[in-house]
């Protein structure tokens, strides 16, 4: 065996970090440089409503309480969206509040239900944006929080939740 060079030693080590830098920068942001940003937004807007406003929506479901959820800017979700939460969500034009009316209610069955937004997705940087999301049940029933979320190893994370106003 022979001695290596003090150029072949560099050359290794150059190689060596330019390899792991970049297999760092691959698995960091591979989910940002290959997936939709349509998908990556939805994949938030399930964690907030997960994580940000879990418990608040906790009856919503098919024999429980109708939820109907609403995307500041786009109107309903897409059905795959809602999919995501196993019939537990309905589409928001499915319900109504009619000025006078203290309840929001379901336009077929007229029974009460619960009217979820979720405002739109605002980027604080690749891994990391802010949402708010509000949920009105009635004349002093409701909830709206400003979220922080960051993504961790390809799932998203709130980070912080802000009480924006109660009643």
């Amino acid at each position: 065996m022979h001695p290596i060079s003090r150029k072949n030693l560099y050359r290794v080590i150059f190689c060596s970090l330019f390899v792991g830098a970049l297999l760092f920068l691959v698995h960091r942001y591979w989910y940002t440089m290959t997936v939709p940003i349509p998908v990556q937004e939805d994949d938030i807007r399930e964690a907030v409503l997960h994580q940000g406003l879990g418990e608040q929506l906790a009856d919503c479901g098919p024999e429980k309480v109708i939820c109907c959820i609403s995307l500041e800017g786009k109107g309903d979700p897409t059905d795959v969206f809602l999919a995501r939460f196993q019939g537990r969500f309905r589409k928001g034009s499915e319900c109504e509040r009619e000025k006078g009316s203290p309840l929001p209610t379901h336009v077929r069955t007229g029974k009460p239900v619960s009217i979820v937004e979720v405002g739109s997705v605002l980027w604080l940087g690749l891994t990391d944006a802010r949402v708010s999301a509000s949920v009105l049940c009635g004349p002093l029933c409701g909830l709206g929080v400003t979220v922080r979320i960051h993504r961790e190893n390809n799932s998203w994370i709130v980070v912080e939740r802000l009480v924006g106003w109660v009643s």
